[in-house]
């Protein structure tokens, strides 16, 4: 019985490091172009 929710949260933590992982790509995808242009 104490198993499924330990690997519910399991599960929700994978998710959640894998959607910042996605986010944060995302977001330094979106910033480089600017820096670049910054620095130009």
């Amino acid at each position: 019985m104490s198993l499924e929710p330990a690997l519910g949260e399991a599960a929700i933590e994978e998710n959640l490091k894998q959607f910042l992982l996605v986010l944060s790509v995302s977001l330094s995808v979106a910033t480089l172009p600017q820096i670049f242009s910054w620095f130009r």
